[in-house]
């Protein structure tokens, strides 16, 4: 009987253990806010320089200011997280008005070691001293490691720009020396490339001219690599004709940021385009509807060129994505310092049933497993990371109208096994987990009251 009970026990640890795929997936909420979202998740590093943890950012609903019934008041939420889901520290930012984060980055010594947290956002003021002219410069905010405030500066360009996407820069031995990022400049709706220092002052700026265009703006950035050695910059450029209709090009720059050249002029037949890190080259990849899939289908495309400019191989995702879909690509690096293999995150849409699917593609382009699979319809992710096979998600969580919910909407920290790729609902989960251990008491029962039968 004990042999039979050993074995019992054992089927039951399997069960729970691999047919509830909740088991290791954590939810974590703010919880505190009437509106709250995470947008952005990357590592956090330790004063030696080690990773440590989980940065995630935000925006965070505080309501209407009662005072100013116009103004949403919005601040920026930056959290620490531990590997385990715990918040080591937690701080907001924001005037009375709408703060909103753009991008998040890290700063950098001189010697080009992490040494904090860089938050990038529209102009912010405060409405008590709010003039009639409420427009200005885009504003940087940075924190040390430990989640102290160092030093508030603005974009320091004579024009009125927004900034879309910042990345560091760096100089022939791989040590960062500052950023480059790419702008909107507001007033005449053309697009611009600046140069700062690791202070975030202008080195230099570039002002795209519009020429006969109605508009040109700057959709991606990424540097180029060659044998990890920085070589030049990556942009996708849309320019927008008197007619409204549109162009969108791949081009690359120098290191400088000059002597432009079109990799692909033919962009505008995607429906979405982004550019990701890689190895030796550039790396673009969107949403599209040409696809080999049933008619009116649309799924993830990746284009790799070399550093002749040439396309060294293009793939289509074989499984039906969103045309809205939030895609991400992270670019997973070894000890070499070398671009191994490549995370893909999107909305998948297969029989109306919507979900987020992470799967990985090798340096090839070709499609390698599935690593995960929420068909959760309370979660809106919006980035993800990982770390020693766990993922880490953030985003939304959304509350149904017949669920009584203390907020409509709350942040989402999700933290899931890599190796768990279905996630099942939890009532699923229950009632497989109920018949199937059921079914195991019934056998131990039966063979229980044979023995019982066979000794007297």
């Amino acid at each position: 009987m004990k042999k039979v009970v050993f074995i019992v026990v054992c089927i039951i640890t399997f069960i729970f253990t691999n047919f509830n795929v909740l088991a290791k997936d954590t939810v974590y909420s703010l919880n505190k806010y009437e509106e709250e979202k995470i947008d952005f998740i990357i590592d956090s590093y330790n004063e030696e320089g080690k990773k440590d943890g989980l940065i995630a950012a935000g925006d965070i609903s505080l309501g209407t200011i009662e005072s100013q019934k116009e103004y949403n008041h919005t601040q920026i939420v930056l959290i620490k997280y531990n590997y385990s889901g715990e918040i080591i520290w937690q701080i907001t930012y924001g005037k009375e008005c709408t703060n909103n984060l753009d991008y998040l980055e890290y700063t950098y010594d001189e010697n080009g070691a992490v040494d904090g947290y860089l938050i990038v956002m529209p102009k912010t003021y405060d409405i008590s001293e709010a003039t009639e002219d409420n427009t200005g410069q885009a504003s940087f905010v940075k924190y040390d490691l430990n989640g102290n405030i160092e030093w508030e500066k603005t974009s320091s360009t004579e024009e009125i720009i927004t900034i879309n996407k910042i990345i560091p820069t760096h100089t022939v031995d791989n040590k960062v020396d500052g950023y480059i990022a790419i702008a909107t400049v507001a007033d005449e709706e053309t697009a611009m490339l600046i140069k700062y220092d690791l202070t975030l002052s202008v080195i230099w700026s570039k002002k795209v001219n519009k020429e006969s265009f109605k508009n040109i703006k700057y959709l991606d950035l990424e540097s180029v690599y060659e044998n990890n050695n920085l070589i030049g910059y990556s942009l996708i450029k849309e320019s927008i004709n008197n007619d409204d209709s549109k162009k969108v090009e791949l081009i690359e720059l120098n290191a400088d940021g000059n002597d432009e050249k079109i990799v692909n002029p033919n962009l505008d037949k995607y429906l979405t385009t982004n550019l990701a890190k890689t190895n030796n080259g550039t790396m673009l990849y969107g949403i599209t509807d040409e696809v080999k899939l049933k008619k009116g289908d649309t799924s993830y495309y990746i284009i790799k060129y070399n550093l002749g400019l040439e396309e060294e191989w293009e793939t289509i995702g074989e499984e039906s994505v969103k045309k809205d879909s939030k895609l991400i690509i992270k670019s997973i690096i070894n000890d070499k310092n070398e671009i191994e293999k490549y995370i893909i995150m999107y909305n998948s849409n297969e029989s109306d049933n919507i979900s987020t699917d992470v799967v990985e593609i090798n340096l090839e382009g070709l499609f390698v497993k599935k690593i995960k699979k929420i068909a959760s319809s309370y979660y809106t992710i919006e980035s993800f990371n990982i770390n020693n096979n766990i993922l880490y998600f953030g985003g939304q969580i959304n509350c149904p109208a017949d669920d009584d919910c203390q907020y409509n909407k709350s942040s989402l920290f999700l933290i899931s096994d890599e190796d768990k790729v279905i996630e099942v609902k939890d009532n699923t989960s229950r009632n497989i987990l109920l018949i199937t251990t059921g079914f195991i008491v019934l056998i131990v029962l039966c063979v229980y009251i044979k023995r019982k039968k066979s000794n007297t």
